[in-house]
């Protein structure tokens, strides 16, 4: 990249005001209109890396968190939601990987199923809807949706897939 074509797209980012010259450096400035920016860059980006490692198994998958909400830091995790109809430990661990590999991120896994979207919706709203309503799609339906679904198999205990240090994923 030539130093006059990052000159010139800093002078538009400063005009457009989502930067700022401080003395001889450029700053991004945090305001609504860099942060919403910052939340279709990352939808950008994140659709693209995830979209490929879309499975018949996963009917939904979206992001929520600090990158659905434009506040996302080189240091921050991934945190992801799947909705499926029957969860398998050993499909989710192996996804899990899979998002971590393609994004160069820890990836917090939240496993959904209908019966646990209902049971959020009911007894904590409060999750439930940060979930519905602050989560950025990348495929499927959103949870309000799909909040009809019908479960056709009995689940497995529903859980969610963290990474605590080093090592395997552990479960809770």
């Amino acid at each position: 990249m030539s130093k006059g074509l990052v000159s010139k797209t800093l002078n538009l980012l400063t005009k457009y005001g989502i930067a700022e010259k401080k003395g001889r450096r450029f700053v991004i400035l945090q305001t609504p209109k860099t942060r919403e920016l910052k939340r279709f860059l990352n939808f950008v980006v994140l659709s693209g890396k995830l979209e490929p490692l879309k499975e018949d198994w996963v009917l939904a998958l979206g992001v929520y968190g600090s990158f659905a909400r434009g506040e996302n830091t080189d240091k921050s995790d991934l945190d992801v939601w799947i909705l499926v109809e029957k969860p398998s430990i050993l499909k989710t661990a192996s996804l899990q990987r899979k998002i971590e590999t393609a994004t160069g991120r820890e990836v917090d896994l939240l496993v959904l199923t209908p019966k646990r979207v209902k049971a959020l919706r009911e007894n904590d709203p409060v999750f439930y809807y940060s979930l519905a309503y602050g989560s950025m799609i990348i495929w499927g339906e959103s949870l309000e949706r799909i909040r009809d679904v019908p479960s056709k198999e009995p689940a497995e205990k529903d859980y969610t897939l963290t990474r605590k240090g080093p090592g395997k994923p552990k479960t809770s």
